[in-house]
């Protein structure tokens, strides 16, 4: 059944292939999880194992936090005015992505398992970076201002999906199984690819995240004087691409007027998506309504219907969005969340510090690339928030709980 898992993790990107069951609009994504769970809830009712699972998710440390965080995005349905669309947002963004946090926790129980679920979804980043590169050079209509993209849309979309990535090759290389060579080809591909996307906000959320990293190699004097210069050279590396891309913008390489017009747009989006949360703090405008109130919110303002609008897909920050999509009990969920999820990995350091500390790391680089993006607000990005807290829970019984 761990497969299931693995597949599912691998093809994250499948969300991007609509289909249809009995005129329902669903993915291939969905229908993976789907599968997964009736044919892992089947063999459980035949053994008799239903209650006893049941029982574990109920007494998980992320229990009450998820529910907070379930009933949230069924309020904010009610509160949007497009409850078709709301719906269809809480089948992708909560019921699936809980569910696929169910089957996590309920069948990775092996630090060898929690290996393999790091290969699958960094074997899926390194393949979309690799379909990227065929497009970025051979292929120009794979292009969007110079800028890596791969299948998606954005070339922001790609640096969400495999900047936190990047840290679970920690984890990769504490697995004897796995040739070491294949995986730094594999993190050099994830970086190279990472740099051609040009997102600001991904650097810094990778560089956020080195500094921490380094920081606690330092602190838990664990590592070998190797890795704490492996960690020291990427962060140089970092400081250095943030330079070569200064030069191409100094250069005419890729125009400059992206960065100014980028960063008044998304000041703008900013500053009124504040405006709009403290006028609605308490229950949000609803769930997938943002875009349209910003709009009406915004429509008599000089620029904003042309230019600014179009870009408002959400506030461009994480726990703003949060709040403005599900309400105050929404941010509330998410911060009880990683606060419960943060404590349990903290215990592990001392048990388990590689693996610990690459999922450590990979929260705080969806968290301070959160600081400039909505980086869990999409199928893929929040099925990986889950798959980041499911770790949390299953590497804590793997070194605690099971020893009770």
């Amino acid at each position: 059944m761990a497969n299931f898992i693995y597949l599912i993790l691998f093809s994250l990107p499948l969300y991007l292939i609509k289909v249809k069951i009995f005129n329902i609009p669903s993915t291939i994504l969905e229908l993976e999880i789907y599968t997964a769970f009736v044919i892992f809830l089947g063999i459980n009712i035949k053994n008799r194992k239903t209650g006893d699972i049941i029982k574990k998710i109920i007494a998980s440390k992320l229990f009450l936090p998820a529910v907070l965080f379930l009933l949230s995005g069924i309020s904010a349905v009610f509160v949007s005015p497009d409850k078709l669309s709301a719906l269809g947002i809480f089948k992708a963004y909560f019921f699936d992505s809980l569910l696929f946090f169910f089957l996590f926790i309920s069948l990775i129980k092996t630090r060898q398992e929690v290996c393999n679920s790091f290969l699958a979804i960094v074997s899926s980043g390194v393949l979309l970076v690799g379909i990227g590169f065929l497009g970025y050079f051979s292929i120009p209509n794979f292009l969007e201002d110079g800028r890596l993209r791969s299948i998606f849309s954005s070339p922001n979309y790609l640096s969400l999906y495999i900047t936190p990535l990047i840290f679970l090759f920690i984890g990769l290389l504490s697995d004897k199984k796995i040739n070491k060579k294949i995986i730094w080809a594999a993190l050099f591909v994830l970086l190279f690819g990472l740099f051609l996307t040009f997102s600001r906000g991904a650097w810094m959320g990778l560089l956020v995240a080195l500094v921490f990293l380094a920081v606690w190699t330092i602190i838990k004097k664990f590592f070998h004087y190797r890795w704490i210069g492996f960690v020291g050279a990427l962060i140089m590396l970092s400081l250095v691409a943030l330079f070569i891309v200064k030069g191409l913008y100094l250069f005419g390489v890729i125009p400059s007027s992206r960065i100014e017009k980028s960063d008044s747009i998304r000041i703008e989006i900013w500053r009124t998506s504040w405006e709009i949360g403290v006028g609605s703090p308490i229950a949000g405008v609803g769930l997938g309504n943002f875009q349209s109130y910003f709009g009406e919110y915004t429509k008599s303002r000089i620029n904003y219907p042309e230019y600014v609008t179009p870009h408002a897909i959400t506030p461009h920050n994480m726990l703003i969005n949060i709040w403005l999509q599900i309400g105050i009990l929404g941010v509330a969920s998410i911060i009880w969340l990683i606060i419960s999820s943060l404590k349990m990995l903290s215990k592990v350091l001392t048990k388990d510090f590689l693996l610990s500390i690459s999922v450590l790391s990979s929260m705080v680089a969806v968290l301070s690339h959160g600081l400039v993006e909505s980086t869990i607000w999409k199928n893929d990005l929040m099925i990986y928030f889950w798959f980041l807290l499911g770790l949390s829970i299953v590497l804590y019984n793997i070194y605690y709980a099971e020893k009770k």
